[in-house]
């Protein structure tokens, strides 16, 4: 979770609600799911099963963003087989020191094995889903890193993008 939310902020969603949401969507033929919130979806104890039930509702896109902190081999896997059709991984920077004072607690070069380790499951698997994008944020302290960021990733991932730091008051 983000360290800013309130308490009452950090729970997840019932799984039986999500299926309600997601019975009621289907109705309206509801093309795409994005699963998140306002913390780390990876933490939710039933991501894989609200894949799956979006897969099996014919949701054509179903994705989510991860910062990739605690991405596994394992993990991965049930990601893929389950049915995600898109997974962005917010890295921020190319610069180890503004990452870890960007993402406290987060350890760069773990974080972008993590990924890489994602995309090598997903290849070894022999599936093209999801869609690996990798993303950055832009601030007066990374704006330089872009050109390298796209360096390190474009071999890699399907997409890169970047995006402005935004702030919410």
């Amino acid at each position: 979770y983000h360290r800013e939310l309130t308490k009452e902020q950090k729970v997840h969603m019932d799984f039986d609600l999500f299926k309600k949401i997601i019975d009621e969507a289907k109705i309206y033929k509801l093309p795409a799911v994005n699963l998140n919130g306002l913390g780390e979806p990876v933490t939710h104890p039933r991501l894989v099963d609200m894949i799956k039930y979006c897969k099996d509702a014919n949701i054509e896109d179903i994705m989510f963003h991860t910062n990739g902190t605690v991405m596994t081999e394992k993990l991965a896997k049930k990601l893929i087989e389950a049915g995600l059709t898109q997974i962005i991984f917010s890295l921020d920077t190319t610069d180890k020191k503004i990452f870890e004072e960007m993402r406290v607690g987060a350890n760069f070069e773990k974080v972008n094995g993590n990924v890489e380790l994602f995309i090598k499951t997903r290849n070894k698997l022999g599936s093209e889903l999801p869609i690996v994008r990798t993303t950055m944020v832009l601030t007066d302290r990374t704006i330089n890193q872009a050109k390298a960021f796209k360096k390190k990733w474009e071999k890699l991932a399907d997409s890169i993008t970047a995006q402005d730091l935004v702030y919410s008051f």
